[in-house]
């Protein structure tokens, strides 16, 4: 019997095995081998997309049955095998199109005998297969991108982007800021986060076939001044964290606000190389917007550019000089540099192309060319034209223009208070629809004084400023508060000078005009009786004063208001003096109606709109309405002495209602105030045991409780049934009616403020908040919020502040975006999130958050909050407020205006 079946035996054991002779086993082991093989890893550089060939020799005494390979992509889970190629005792394999970054294999042999042994190379297999590095294919130079066609990501065009810093601005594609339609961009950041340190990363690219490289590019950016960029190159991995990025070049800073071609960088060290990757380095806090585009990696060239044009006067049927600078800022010589003028034919004619010769490496260098301007030419204006320079490896375009005659400008002197970026224009005509406006600047400016010209030759037909749409202004909007320190338009010997000067706040948009326009103003206002009350005829002396310059011409007023509830009984028109002298005043005698349903102790708004013979300004002026608002401003169960004490209104319990009134209005009330408690309706009932509270003359802005009312629950009710009342208080003047709900179970509801937010108040959002109320149940703060209009919960955005003395946070933060919310708390490393409250439409103008009390950690039981609803711009942020006015956030919030929740 042969060892091999001798030691099969062996292993089965149990089995009787003679191999059709005598039984001759020793019981001695022997071991079982499959075929030897033998491998030897092919040599040589291996690029994606070549065929490698695999061979490995097996043998075996009793015959090799079948020989398989397995391979896979390096890292991979998944092997491809197959059988071997045999010719004689070697077996080969081809893997095709092998893939970047390797492939990882491994060999099976079964040998011939009726036992089919079988031996692997290396012995673990696929646990510890044979390795072949594949490098990455890349494109080879030259190499041009301009980001340009469908792809909608920068993956899909084979480049990548990483981020080791704040990871929330990256390098995207953009056709905002593009030389074509489509560029990459990064942005500059808020001042809040941390650093940015972000990477722009290069397909592969093959180096090997070059003999010189450099890499160019077009690029644009603005808030300049903080921008740290370099150039990258890695011959290895072309991710950043893996640390084979060298710094090729630190860059300069590009021009503020215009594309320019970069300076081109060597790449000198790089040649040869088959794998190289680029990268664009951005690391800054809240520094300038990056763009690049038209990217080209190629030979090494000059860099042929137009730097400067300078000229003599221009006059129409005469010719001058101009002298173009060129430079070379390359290592490259630019030689047979040619230089020649452009110009439409009916304008005008350049001479001769100018032959400049040599311009070696780095060097600079002038030519002057003769402009002929054509006789028929517009005097005061610009002249197109284009100076093109041409050597025999690069070449320059510049399109610009020259001044033929005198030119036309504005100036801007202008201090600001702090940094921040400042926008300023400069037009003519209605703003609200200018005839003309041009851009003077938009940068940020550190706290100083400036001075800007700002360019109006093209529009010198416009001039002279004049009162009415001949007017011109400059329109001013700072991040910063500054002030206008001076204002005046020149064109040619003509100049006119503005005395609107002054200040601006900040983040709000200010005009200054030339000629400063009449300024009519409310400079009285006497109505009898005073104050005005609902119901009152009044009759109302309004006096106007005009604090600018005079009026053109006949001169009229005319009054109107939008309020429902009151009537004018002498709109007008008034005629005012004719040319209406700065300072002068005049009396407008008026009469209006107040109807008895002017209640809301808010002002009546009037507006006074004064008409000249070219013109009309618009002033409002309010008169007061002031009127007591009572309302419900909390409702408690006292219960502990004739209940269960868990201060809720359960079935069968008599227990005491403590309620509170709150008199937000701008009037106290008229007298002591009785009210009488009644059940105007619900799913349950109850017997009120005593119905009146009592309250003394409640003051405006004043809050009082009674503890006086009693209930009785029907012993039938169940939990969560309501209870719908009514609370009717009378003064000696007036009935206030103030409704209300109880749910059996549950602790009422509070109201946050006792006053509705006002209607209409939200520049045009979807949420116009009216109300809020809140109650403790259990372990959860709800807060149910309401809206004057239907909402799309779907888009809803809200947003919320809120602050409670001895937490550990600063504040907390509330976002509730499209139906979810998520709450965060502020401490000395920024926002921590916290929980995720439940969000629930409770129906088309109604919605419930719960938030649970524990995750915010208090330390008592009190929080002030500050709700806003939608995003309407920096300058007010949220479009809606609740309650009003109490700021925006990284601009400063009014905390005393955050209403208080207790419980």
């Amino acid at each position: 019997m042969s060892p091999r079946l001798s030691a099969l035996c062996l292993v089965l054991a149990l089995v009787g095995c003679n191999g059709g002779g005598e039984d001759t086993d020793t019981g001695t082991p022997v071991e079982v081998a499959g075929p030897t093989l033998a491998h030897e890893a092919p040599t040589g550089v291996f690029v994606e997309g070549d065929s490698v060939l695999l061979t490995v020799t097996a043998t075996d005494p009793e015959g090799v049955f079948q020989v398989q390979g397995s391979w896979r992509r390096a890292g991979s889970a998944v092997w491809e095998t197959a059988a071997l190629d045999a010719e004689g005792d070697s077996y080969t394999m081809v893997v095709d199109a092998a893939p970047a970054p390797g492939i990882e294999y491994f060999f099976r042999a079964t040998d011939a005998s009726q036992y089919a042994a079988v031996s692997l190379l290396p012995a673990d297999g696929e646990d510890q297969p044979l390795t072949i590095e594949v490098l990455t294919q890349g494109a080879t130079l030259p190499f041009v991108e301009d980001f340009e066609g469908t792809a909608s990501t920068l993956y899909d065009l084979g480049w990548t982007e990483h981020s080791d810093g704040f990871p929330g601005y990256t390098f995207e594609l953009t056709g905002s800021q593009a030389r074509d339609t489509t560029a990459v961009q990064h942005g500059r950041g808020l001042e809040e986060i941390g650093e940015m340190d972000d990477w722009l990363v290069s397909p592969p690219l093959d180096f090997s076939g070059a003999t010189s490289a450099q890499v160019q590019w077009w690029e644009h950016a603005t808030f300049t001044t903080s921008a740290n960029h370099s150039l990258w190159a890695s011959t290895g991995s072309p991710d950043p964290e893996d640390g084979d990025f060298v710094e090729v070049a630190s860059l300069p800073t590009s021009a503020e606000g215009e594309w320019e071609r970069a300076v081109a960088v060597p790449l000198g060290d790089y040649v040869g190389e088959p794998l190289v990757y680029l990268a664009w380095r951005y690391q800054a806090t809240h520094a300038d917007v990056w763009t690049l585009d038209d990217i080209e990696v190629g030979p090494l060239t000059s860099d042929l550019r137009i730097t400067d044009v300078a000229w003599t006067r221009f006059d129409p049927g005469s010719a001058g000089t101009l002298t173009v600078t060129l430079s070379n800022p390359s290592g490259v010589d630019a030689a047979n540099v040619q230089l020649e003028g452009l110009v439409d034919a009916a304008s005008g004619s350049f001479s001769a192309p100018v032959d400049v010769g040599l311009l070696a490496a780095g060097t600079t260098t002038t030519a002057d060319l003769t402009l002929t301007v054509d006789a028929a030419f517009p005097d005061n204006s610009w002249l197109p034209i284009q100076l093109v320079a041409t050597a025999g490896d690069s070449g320059a375009t510049l399109d610009t223009e020259v001044l033929v005659g005198d030119a036309t400008a504005a100036t801007l002197g202008f201090t600001t208070f702090a940094e921040g970026l400042l926008v300023a224009t400069v037009g003519t005509g209605d703003p609200a629809a200018p005839d003309l406006e041009v851009e003077a600047t938009t940068r940020v400016y550190s706290a100083g004084s400036y001075e800007l010209v700002v360019d109006l030759t093209p529009h010198a037909a416009m001039l002279p400023p004049g009162p009415g749409l001949d007017r011109w202004w400059t329109r001013i909007s700072g991040a910063s508060a500054g002030s206008l320190d001076g204002f005046s338009i020149d064109s040619g010997t003509e100049s006119w000078v503005s005395d609107d000067l002054g200040a601006w706040p900040s983040a709000v948009e200010t005009l200054y005009y030339l000629p400063r326009p009449p300024e009519p103003e409310v400079s009285g206002s006497v109505t009898t009786p005073t104050p005005v009350a609902p119901g009152d005829l009044v009759s109302w002396d309004l006096t106007l004063t005009n604090y600018g310059p005079a009026t053109t011409g006949v001169t009229t007023a005319e009054v109107s208001t939008a309020d429902p509830d009151v009537s004018l009984n002498t709109p007008g028109p008034f005629t005012l003096p004719t040319d209406w002298a700065e300072n002068a005043s005049t009396t407008l005698p008026l009469s209006f109606l107040v109807a008895l349903t002017q209640d809301d102790s808010q002002p009546v708004t009037f507006e006074v709109t004064v008409i000249d013979e070219l013109e009309s300004f618009l002033v409002e002026v309010d008169v007061p309405v002031p009127w007591p608002l009572i309302g419900l401003s909390g409702a408690v169960v006292e219960d502990a002495l004739t209940g269960d004490g868990d201060g809720l209104p359960d079935p069968g319990e008599s227990f005491d209602l403590t309620v509170s009134l709150t008199n937000s209005g701008e009037l106290d009330s008229f007298g002591p105030l009785v009210c009488l408690l009644s059940q105007e309706g619900g799913a349950a009932s109850a017997t009120i045991d005593d119905a009146s509270a009592l309250f003394t003359v409640l003051g405006a802005g004043e809050t009082q409780d009674d503890t006086g009312l009693t209930l009785t629950i029907d012993s039938g009710a169940s939990v969560g049934e309501d209870l719908q009342m009514r609370l009717t208080c009378t003064d000696d003047q007036a009935t206030y009616t103030l409704d209300f709900e109880l749910i059996v179970g549950e602790p009422p509801w509070r109201a946050l403020t006792a006053i509705h937010d006002a209607v209409g108040d939200n520049q045009g959002y979807d949420w116009d908040f009216q109300s809020a109320d809140y109650r403790v149940v259990g372990d959860t703060l709800q807060l149910r919020l309401t809206s004057a209009v239907p909402y799309d919960g779907s888009t809803l955005f809200l947003e919320g502040y809120l602050d409670s003395v001895g937490a550990p946070y600063f504040d907390y933060n509330l976002i509730v975006q499209s139906g979810v919310a998520r709450m965060r708390g502020r401490d000395i490393s920024g926002y921590i999130d916290l929980s995720n409250p439940t969000v629930t439409e409770l129906d088309a103008n109604t919605i419930q958050l719960d938030i649970d009390v524990p995750t915010l950690e208090l330390v008592q039981n009190r929080l002030t909050v500050g709700f806003g609803a939608g995003y309407c711009g920096s300058s007010v942020y949220y479009c809606d407020h609740y309650p009003d006015a109490w700021g925006a956030p990284y601009q400063g919030m009014d905390f005393s205006l955050w209403a208080p929740m207790e419980w």
